[in-house]
């Protein structure tokens, strides 16, 4: 039985620290539910995922064997979705420039062949962005 003054292991004022167990779960957790949240809202999957890394990584450290299959399995997928929401950050400040005069293409067409014109610009913009041969990039019907 614990006294809320402490005991001789733990002095009066020093934090309890989460069991590995609790710990692992957490980590576990939100790595998991981080892979969904990346793809739905990357910048709530990007929180998340690191969240998942840092929990997984200071179960391994505290925890016995017993606990390091699921601090593993939160690790990766905590990494995983990381990973996937860097890359969705990297294409967008990398096509930002496409994708504004995209928009701004569409908001001012009038027609629908204005705005065909506008999608085809964009498919050009994109595969000349990325090094990619003329049309390499299906049309959408």
């Amino acid at each position: 039985m614990s006294s809320p003054f402490g005991t001789p292991d733990r002095p009066f004022g020093t934090p309890r620290s989460a069991p590995a167990g609790k710990r692992v779960r957490t980590g576990l957790l939100t790595g998991l539910v981080s892979l969904p949240a990346t793809v739905l809202f990357f910048p709530v999957g990007l929180v998340l995922g690191v969240l998942a890394i840092v929990t997984s990584i200071r179960a391994l450290r505290r925890g016995g064997p017993q606990i390091v299959g699921r601090a593993i399995a939160g690790l990766l997928a905590g990494a995983f979705s990381t990973v996937l929401a860097l890359l969705c950050v990297a294409f967008i400040i990398g096509l930002w420039p496409q994708y504004k005069a995209f928009t701004h293409c569409q908001n001012t067409a009038v027609t629908i062949q204005d705005k065909n014109v506008c999608q085809n610009q964009f498919r050009t913009d994109i595969e000349h962005r990325f090094g990619f041969a003329p049309n390499a990039i299906p049309r959408i019907p």
